[in-house]
């Protein structure tokens, strides 16, 4: 016999909290690659640096920002808008197609991970070339942590998620 969920109860597959870093992080995610991809017009005093003024600073710590001969930066927000694409239309599908939705999602936060991973590993076997200028304190707050959150909350969500799908696919959970 073949029940009929509830939207709610589809839905559910993709927590609440993932939906939410999902449509919180495309936004950082857009303005990011935004910054990024109109280089150098969005630099101090260029045309567009109204929209960026944190960049003023963050340049100055992560010099790959500002760096117009580092490809990997403008490669890497290219991944991002893709991912931000994947990761939107999993949780705009979350109701209707539900396991669909997960997957998406579980894909889009993997490669936030991975490539955030990718990101802090090749400036650290570059010898931090990008990064070593800075002092101790502004290394950690403006670089570390900021990075670490792209780190552990996909990683959080990735957990939760797979829980989910693991229990949907092993017939214990509501999910169809």
């Amino acid at each position: 016999m073949v029940q009929t969920r509830s939207q709610a109860e589809r839905a559910a597959l993709v927590p609440g909290f993932v939906k939410l870093w999902l449509i919180v992080a495309s936004a950082v995610v857009v303005w990011d690659a935004s910054f990024v991809l109109l280089r150098p017009k969005s630099f101090p005093g260029g045309e567009y640096a109204h929209f960026f003024p944190a960049y003023d600073t963050y340049i100055q710590v992560d010099q790959r920002y500002h760096s117009m001969t580092d490809s990997f930066v403008v490669t890497q927000s290219l991944m991002n808008l893709v991912e931000t694409v994947i990761g939107l239309v999993g949780v705009y599908m979350a109701s209707s197609r539900p396991v669909t939705a997960a997957m998406m999602t579980f894909l889009a936060l993997s490669m936030t991970l991975g490539k955030t991973l990718i990101y802090i590993l090749d400036d650290y076997v570059g010898g931090f070339h990008f990064t070593k200028h800075n002092d101790t304190f502004t290394f950690v707050t403006l670089y570390v942590i900021p990075n670490g959150l792209w780190i552990l909350v996909p990683a959080l969500c990735l957990i939760a998620l797979a829980k989910r799908i693991i229990h949907a696919v092993m017939g214990h959970a509501k999910y169809e």
